[in-house]
């Protein structure tokens, strides 16, 4: 018989019984992995957020894709990790991203097999547990080459102790395949965790005579900090003699596990182990946070066991420095973590604290870090994990706190606290305020602004503190109110602030506006600051809140010292410095003629000083109050989370150098972290079993801290804080010691009670009370506090923006309108539009009742109490029930035990899963209907009829009319469902229906597990064809896209249908007529319309739009008005419209051309379709009237008339009103679709002379009298003038036109028969030039060559410069000419750029060369000869020179085997440069003055009002936008110049285009490879991904990787300030020799990465020291290995017998053939390729890479091999022959297989 366990009663503590309870046991059963299944078995779980895993798409050219500005994937934390901008990328593109992904086995991990011991720090176990887990990774293979082979990459990371996971780049399209492989349980988007952001221990009564009477200082624990690194040399973090005697890690243990592990170092008996596992490297400084994320290791290390200034909680325990977070990018990725917690176990941590966190988006008991906590905790090791610090989930929401509609909003606790054996610690603030401040005193050293809290720039210099400053502000804001003198301007995008005129050498004040699209963070008003030589910024936070940490970038030569002050104290710094200014609010006139420098010197403070910012103390107001930062739970299944709380606000602790003040749940995780090793130390020294060592531990841990801790009190509230804010309460270590009581939930044993949803006035639950005591006791049972809920309230002073907010004037006209919906849609609301108010408040008549009041429980014992809530009838529905429960002995010395309850009144599924579309009321966010793929704006939009300042009318969904068009000249070409989910769902199925509802046609995407947001799901308007296995577009009608979402417990579905009509068919016009009526003439038509149906005012604010063209006359039709649309007859397909008066002008009597575009709500029309011959009808009593019409002179436009755009809109009236403008040559036919693309000379433009162009112009005038055209310039004068008459009604002239003139057409009195027309001619048209190659050839001693079609100048390097002598030929011959070398440096980059114009108020200059790098002039263009002729002295470079600075480009891959520099050495344009020749026309000196330039910018505009004072009106200027551009055109000779000793005779004179001209050999030097001390090195073989097509050079040569050897060689150069160049890629340890650079005497290197696969994209950090003036430093840069060599590929021969399942690799064969062949082509990149079939390799091909141009590429891009193998068949026999490629040198490096399955049919 199984002898039972004696458990050592020790009156002192209180778990000593728990331990021999069964408590855990039901939690993990909840939990427990399932058993491994079999393919056919296996039931697919994807675990994808708010992102389909599988999508029909659009095709990936399409150009306009969806936009996701405002669209959130899972998985855009890891693409800002990246390096990208998630919120600027479309779907498509963040769908085709690779993120890392994790796949979680069925199998068990190797810790979950009672074969693998627990962790003992002996070598024997250690082997085992080693040996266990390569098994369990061993066994992953085959998952392991299916996942390789659809993602195409390599596995990252193979886990198999806690966890049973693989890591790979994978896309999010291909979680679906991912999921099916057998064997996968979940597929998991990997989150990127954050940090979670005197002496405070007194708090939880670690005080130091508690320490005195219970020993407790943590000696023999050791504690593992999961965080940002731990620099071990700080003065605090050590071990007294009573520490180290009992440290549980020694050195020799330490080493042990670093020789197993291959990584890792010991670095004190403090610290007896450290390893970074975000870069694997383990120096010192890689190992300590270096700031990127503020220390924050650090301070979590002081606060868990800091031992002097600062006492840790447990200043005596070790510490493990287990670094997952970079000192190179943000971010700590799950395989960091997941590696860290199981290094932490098997190096026999007591407790890990893991202070990190990331939001809510997946919760699964599966995620690879949730699944490691909990078999941590198996393993008896205490997880305690930051709540996180996300406040309310609604708190930053522009949006009602809509709890009746969304009982999960205010969820935002951090996925990983929400695992069952972690802790999860909330935070409350602490005793005391540390803060930065600084003095600011005036000229007479006065102080105005005394201790104001900063954040301040590192590395300012201490000068700085002793001088004295000016200091000026950004000017008064203007606001609807009038100017806001408690604020300044915020930073734009533009200047950022700063004025170099005013703010040089002075401090400037800006309002912050951290908006990094505008580029002004922190880190670019720095920079900017320094460009207007600014002393330092001020920035003033945007809003009022504490001050927040930023990112700051040191103080040197790029960047000017910055300091952040808070909201209010920016706005007491302001008042002070304006009053403290001579004239800021006008109190002292300036004189008259003030100069504008004394009139911003009486705007500013002058010689005032700021004092070095010191650390001052403080009491924290805040004392006893529930940190606002602190996450809330409950879980979406209504579990309670957070456990405890922790002290976190503002908590005093270590930096690397000195100490430092921080607040997040980061600090309350330690403080609990250090309070659990402190019990356990307990434990340990009394001999106590708590279960140590066993899965009992943590809950018996977590029953007690919850019993023991102290319920955190509100005062404002006068109620307990909520349960789901604070947990059990602030958790109490002497309680914790001293109690016998233990109060558990009877139905799960836990130290909370979840109450779940109830709906009856009444809710009972039973509690256990435990006596772990030696006596009998009695307690009493009551509420702690009273019963309490949420209480709402709304504040009127803080109006919410939300749905559609109307401003209102005093008489209640709406003035303004704004939508906040992301895409401008707007949604109505049913709500009060203002701010709710959440705070905890006692429920009045509720109560809480026990079964007993008083319970005696005998010693080592448990009674059942009953506890029955009571709410009163008023309380209402939806709302939290919930509060404390505490038991009480009845011995005074004896700490009460309590337990948190908490409930869900009403019903938790009642609520919304999916919201209401954004056109009825109740509508929460605005969506629900179907997009637009370019906007995300509704496909149909309702107008609202409420008006606004930005558009006449706003708009939002209209669902019944949603249609679309599918064909490619439709405006959109897919439709985007865009449903809200306010709830956690467990699954959401978007499908297509049929018109019936019913049918499905297709399915569109699966989600699964996803939190409360949006859901996009794009369909292309295809569905599956089963006979063809292809999609087909669908037939025109209506469809149905529904979205059917099931709630996370299953309790409930919801499903909406969002309506589309199809429509493929153009409205066509119908009855068409042209009428004279008393009015005017009338177009009136018929709309044949069946489908989608038109436009009108129910839909668009313009409502319905017909574009008309009548005889070359456009214009714009729209029914915007009731009366129009009734009177046209729109509603009922029908149109009349009026003509407008330049179009009567123009009719005539017969075949008057009209031509009109319609579109319907599909987007069907976007051109003239509709093309008519129509005659003016009319009565005999009109005819008179027809005939005056008919007989009015016209100009025939051609459709050329130049549309301008007027107030931001495009009109067909011109800007110039009095005239008509049109363009001539060669244009786009108006006559033809875009589509066909055809071109025309537009009125026949022909060049003259060097000032004129003639164009042939014609029309109709049914008089037989001549009329008078006259051409004039922009001044007036004539031109030329014709004489005409019209022949049967028609005429047709040609005339001479100037560039700025125009033609006006007279009768022979001198009256304008028409408006004039003003000709714009295209640029350079008739502008030619030549030069005497011959003669240019012999005065620069030089040849001709050709490459290609291509003639160059090659001239010996004697020749410095040309004298460059040619003539302009054309027709028209330009005014000026410049000529110039088009190549100059770059003195920023100090790389080659092109030159370009610099544009001052009266000239044109151009930057040339001159012969000298570096001493770059402007020159002006000059006077062109009579005849054309022109002449210039023009520079050249030597080519050598030139492609030293062409490429020294630091990204690109060049030639590495034997390091040549930049470039390569076989292409023509290597030192190849441009002699340019720019004409410019007369004109262009007219067109200067009015240029103007944005301060900042190059780009010229038109200065309107310079042209409205100063120009005639009959000036083209005056009314157009024109650029100097419009007026020059350029030509180029290349001309290449020898390097210095070679000669003519080694160019070849003729050769095909991309043949050299000679091959250089890029210099050696630092100033060719453009290097300097703050770029000290150029690397080769890095940071640039190597693919197929840039692996081989252009001789078939390697480059720098050897897929054979998978060695990666990397060379460059380095300045000779480079001493001691690591490159940590061979070992971790930085300092190994395989790490080492030989930096030759040169400054080039060679260095050889080994075992680097073909599919790896990793960052590795380079180290050197740099001496700059004297003194040297240690210096680190981070790199990028990217490898992307892809898997090999077949192709299969196939015919018309083989029939493919759709959508796969599956072929069916039907033969009657006895003998089967199975052939084709595999392709590798010549590392060796196998076919294999059927488990036997019928192809090696074992190629050798010198035959590689046997392929005849210069690369392998594809490299095809033959293979074919004949087999056997057996009469009415089915075979299956299973083919799959793999590499030779990379087993693992598989292809998509193919399965045949072959069918014998007989004869």
């Amino acid at each position: 018989m199984r002898k039972r366990r004696a458990y050592l009663m020790f009156s002192g503590f209180a778990l000593m019984a728990i331990a021999g309870t069964t408590v855990g046991v039901n939690t993990y059963q909840q939990h427990r992995l399932a058993p491994y299944k079999t393919a056919k078995q296996q039931k697919v779980q994807t675990v994808v957020q708010n992102f389909p895993t599988t999508v029909v798409k659009t095709k990936a050219q399409k150009a306009d894709d969806l936009k996701t500005k405002g669209i959130e994937t899972p998985y855009d934390t890891q693409l800002t990790a990246q390096g990208k901008k998630p919120k600027e990328m479309t779907l498509a593109e963040k769908s085709n991203t690779y993120v890392k992904m994790t796949l979680s086995l069925s199998a068990e991990a190797a810790a979950q097999k009672s074969s693998t011991p627990n962790p003992d720090g002996t070598s024997a176990t250690l082997n085992r547990i080693n040996q266990a887990e390569q098994n369990i990774i061993d066994q992953q293979t085959p998952i392991k080459n299916r996942a390789e082979q659809i993602t195409g990459k390599k596995v990252l990371k193979q886990s198999g102790y806690l966890v049973n996971t693989l890591s790979i780049m994978a896309k999010p399209t291909q979680v679906k395949q991912l999921s099916a492989i057998a064997g996968v349980k979940e597929v998991h988007i990997q989150s990127v965790y954050q940090p979670a952001n005197s002496n405070d221990n007194d708090l939880a009564q670690v005080t130091d005579d508690w320490r005195s009477a219970h020993g407790g200082d943590g000696s023999g624990m050791l504690i593992a900090d999961i965080d940002s690194g731990i620099d071990y040399t700080h003065p605090d973090l050590k071990l007294t003699t009573t520490g180290s005697k009992q440290a549980k890690l020694s050195k020799d243990s330490s080493k042990l596990f670093q020789k197993f592990s291959s990584y890792g170092v010991y670095q004190s008996n403090k610290v007896p182990f450290a390893h970074n596992y975000a870069d694997n490297i383990d120096s010192q400084d890689e190992l300590k946070d270096n700031g990127i994320t503020h220390e924050h290791g650090q301070h979590v290390a002081g606060i868990l066991a800091a031992n002097g200034k600062v006492k840790g909680v447990a200043p005596e325990a070790q510490l493990l420095d287990m670094k997952v977070f970079s000192n190179h990018h943000n971010g700590a990725s799950t395989d960091s973590i997941v590696d860290a917690i199981e290094d932490s176990v098997k190096l026999g941590a007591d407790v890990l604290n893991l202070s990190l966190g990331s939001s809510l988006t997946n919760y699964s008991s599966l995620m690879p870090e949730t699944a490691a906590l909990n078999r941590a905790a198996k393993l008896g090791v205490v997880p305690v994990v930051a709540a996180s610090n996300d406040g309310r989930a609604s708190a930053e929401q522009s949006d009602l706190h809509t709890v009746a509609h969304n009982p999960e909003e205010d969820i935002s606790i951090s996925s990983m606290s929400l695992a069952d054996g972690a802790i999860s610690v909330a935070s409350m603030e602490g005793t005391q305020t540390h803060a930065l401040t600084t003095n600011f005193s005036d000229s007479a050293g006065k102080t105005f602004s005394d201790k104001v809290p900063v954040r301040v720039s590192p590395g300012i210099p201490d000068d700085f503190w002793t001088k004295k400053h000016t200091i000026r502000d950004n000017g008064v804001p203007w606001s609807d109110e009038g100017y806001n003198y408690d604020e300044t301007k915020k930073a734009d995008w533009i200047s950022k602030g700063f004025n170099l005129a005013t703010d040089a050498h002075k401090i400037k004040i800006i309002q912050y506006n951290p908006d990094p699209v505008a580029n002004t963070t922190v880190k670019d008003m720095q920079r900017t600051a320094k460009k207007n030589d600014v002393d330092m910024v001020i920035l003033i936070d945007y809003k009022d809140r504490s001050l927040p940490s930023c990112e700051f970038a040191p103080v040197d030569d790029e960047n000017a010292p910055a300091m952040l002050i808070s909201y209010q104290s920016g706005r007491q710094l302001l008042a002070k410095v304006r009053e403290l200014a001579p004239d800021y609010y006008g109190k002292e006139p300036l004189p008259e003629d003030a100069s504008a420098e004394d009139a911003n010197k009486r705007q500013e403070v002058a010689n005032a000083s700021l004092t070095a910012p010191t650390t001052t103390t403080a009491d924290n107001q805040d004392t006893g109050k529930m940190s606002t930062f602190t996450s809330w739970g409950c879980t979406p299944d209504l579990n309670l989370k957070p456990d405890v709380t922790g002290v976190g606000g503002n908590i005093w602790s270590l930096s690397n150098k000195d100490y430092a003040q921080m607040s997040g749940t980061s600090m309350a995780s330690p403080f609990v972290a250090g309070t659990v090793a402190l019990l356990k130390q307990q434990a340990n020294k009394q001999h106590v079993n708590l279960g140590q060592g066993s899965n009992k531990f943590i809950k018996n841990m977590k029953t007690l801290l919850q019993n023991t801790a102290q319920p955190v009190y509100s005062k404002d509230g006068q109620a307990y804080y909520s349960p789901r804010q604070q947990g059990a309460g602030l958790v109490q270590v002497d309680n914790a010691i001293k109690s016998h009581t233990v109060v558990t939930d009877a139905k799960d044993q836990d130290g909370a009670v979840d109450l779940k949803s109830f709906s009856g006035q009444t809710k009972t639950f039973t509690l256990n009370i435990k006596n772990v005591g030696n006596k009998a006791a009695t307690y009493s049972v009551k509420g702690l506090g009273g019963v309490a809920t949420e209480i709402r309230t709304t504040d009127s002073k803080a109006p919410n923006e939300v749905g559609i907010r109307t401003t209102y004037n005093s008489n209640g006209d709406a003035l303004d309108t704004t939508s906040l919906n992301g895409v401008g849609t707007y949604y109505y609301r049913d709500e009060q539009p203002y701010l709710d108010l959440v705070s905890e408040h006692n429920i009045a008549n509720a109560t809480l009742t026990a079964s007993q009041n008083q319970v005696s429980v005998p010693a080592g014992q448990t009674k059942t109490v009953a506890v029955t809530v009571t709410v009163p009838k008023t309380q209402a529905k939806q709302s939290w029930v919930e509060g404390y429960v505490q038991v009480k002995s009845t011995k005074d010395s004896e700490p009460a035990a309590n337990i948190p309850y908490f409930g869900y009144y009403g019903n938790w599924d009642a609520g919304q899963v999916i919201d209401k579309p954004a056109q009825e009321k109740g509508s929460i966010k605005g969506w629900g209907y179907l997009g637009d793929s370019h906007y995300l704006r509704p496909l149909m939009t309702g107008n609202t009829g409420i008006a606004s300042n930005e558009y006449v009318t706003q708009y939002t969904s209209d669902n019944d009319h949603a249609a679309i068009s599918f064909q490619k000249s439709s405006a959109h070409q897919s439709a985007v469902d865009l449903e809200y989910m306010l709830r956690w769902t467990k699954e959401i199925d978007v499908d297509v229906l049929g018109a019936d509802k019913k049918t499905v046609l297709t399915h569109l995407a699966t989600y699964q597990q996803s939190k409360p947001g949006l859901i996009t799901t794009e369909w292309n308007g295809t569905v599956p064809n089963p006979k063809t296995g292809k999609s087909d577009k669908v037939a025109d009608g209506v469809y149905y896209i529904r979205t059917k979402a099931k709630m996370l417990d299953g309790a409930k579905t919801e499903t909406v249908f969002r309506k589309l009509t199809v429509d493929n068919v153009m409205p066509k016009v119908a009855n068409a007529h042209l009428k004279y009526q008393k009015d005017g003439v009338r177009l009136t038509a018929d709309i044949n319309e069946k489908g989608s149906g038109m436009f009108d005012l129910s839909n668009d604010y313009t409502g319905g739009k017909v574009d008309l063209r009548l005889n070359s006359i456009l214009s714009s039709n729209q029914f915007d008005t009731p009366e129009k649309e009734k009177t046209s007859g729109w509603l009922h397909n029908h149109f009349d419209i009026l003509l407008n008066e330049q179009q009567v002008e123009n009719l005539k009597q017969q075949d008057n051309k009209v031509e009109i575009t319609l579109r319907d709500r599909a987007g069907n029309g976007d051109w003239f379709e509709n093309q008519l011959k129509l005659s003016v009808e009319g009565t005999k009593e009109t005819k008179k009237q027809v005939d005056k019409l008919a007989s009015k002179f016209s100009v025939d436009y051609q459709n050329m008339i130049k549309q301008t755009k007027v107030d931001g809109e495009y009109s067909d009236l011109s800007a110039d009103a009095d005239r008509v403008h049109i363009d001539t040559g060669e244009h786009a036919d108006p006559n033809s679709a875009p589509s066909e693309h055809k071109s025309i000379n537009a009125f026949d433009l022909k060049a003259v002379d060097s000032k004129y162009w003639s164009i042939q112009i014609n029309g109709s005038w049914n008089q037989n009298k001549p009329f008078n055209v006259t051409s004039c310039d922009s001044q007036d004068k004539q031109i030329d003038h014709v004489t005409v008459t019209a022949k049967d009604g028609n005429w047709s002239t040609r005339i001479k036109v100037g560039k700025l003139g125009y033609l006006k057409f007279t009768d022979a009195s001198g009256k304008e028969l028409t408006k004039p027309v003003v000709p714009e001619i295209p640029i350079g048209e008739g502008i030619d030039t030549q030069i005497d190659q011959a003669a240019l050839a012999t005065e620069s001693h030089g040849k001709w060559i050709k490459r290609g079609n291509h003639e160059i100048l090659v001239v010996p390097y004697s020749t410095s410069s040309l004298n460059i002598k040619g003539a302009f030929t054309g027709a028209h011959t330009p005014d000026k000419v410049l000529i110039y070398n088009n190549q100059v440096i770059d003195q920023d980059s100090r790389t080659i750029r092109v030159a370009k114009p610099i544009w001052t108020d009266n000239h044109l200059n151009m930057q040339v060369y001159t012969g000298q790098s570096g001493l770059e002039k402007n020159v002006e263009a000059t006077k062109l000869g009579v005849d054309g002729s022109y002449s210039g002295q023009v520079s050249l470079w030597d080519a050598q020179t030139l492609a030293n600075l062409q490429n020294n480009s630091l990204d690109l891959l060049k030639t590495t085997s034997n390091y040549e520099g930049g470039g390569s050495k076989n292409c023509q344009t290597n030192g190849l440069q441009s002699v340019q020749f720019a004409g410019y026309e007369a004109e262009y000196s007219d067109i200067l003055p009015r240029i103007i330039i944005p301060e900042g910018s190059q780009n010229p505009f038109f200065n309107p009002e310079f042209a409205t004072a100063n120009v005639s009106k009959n000036d083209p200027l005056s009314k157009y936008i024109w650029q100097l551009s419009d007026f020059s055109k350029t030509f180029s000779l290349p001309v290449y110049r020898l390097p210095e000793g070679e000669s003519l005779s080694s160019v070849k004179d003729n050769g095909v285009e991309k043949d050299s001209i000679l091959p250089l050999k890029p210099e050696h030097s630092a100033d060719s490879l453009g290097l300097d001390d703050k770029h000290p090195i150029m690397m080769i073989g890095s940071d640039v991904v190597i693919t197929p097509s840039n692996l081989l050079d252009e001789n078939g040569a390697l480059r720098c990787y050897n897929p054979f050897t998978q060695d990666l060689t990397i060379t460059g150069y380095a300045i000779p300030t480079i001493k001691n160049l690591r490159f940590v890629l061979n070992s971790a340890n930085p300092d190994d020799a395989s790490n080492q650079v030989k930096v030759n005497p040169d400054g080039s290197f060679k260095f050889v990465a080994h075992h680097v696969g073909p599919v790896v994209e990793k960052a590795f950090v380079v180290k050197y020291d740099q001496t700059i003036n004297g003194q040297t430093t240690a210096q680190t840069q981070e790199h990028a290995l990217k490898i992307n060599l892809s898997q090999p590929a077949i192709h299969l021969d196939t015919d018309t017998h083989w029939v493919q399942r759709p959508n796969s690799h599956h072929f069916d064969v039907y033969t009657s053939n006895t003998s089967f062949t199975l052939s084709g082509q595999v392709s590798a990149y010549n590392t060796g390729v196998a076919v294999n079939v059927n488990g036997e390799n019928v192809f090696v091909g074992k190629t050798n890479w010198d035959d590689a141009s046997k392929y005849g590429t210069p690369y392998l891009g594809f490299a095809p091999e033959k293979f074919s193998k004949t087999y056997k068949l057996n009469k009415h026999e089915t075979t299956t022959y299973n083919i799959m490629p793999y590499q030779l040198t990379d087993t693992g490096n598989v292809g998509d297989t193919y399965e045949i399955v072959v069918h014998q049919v007989g004869k």
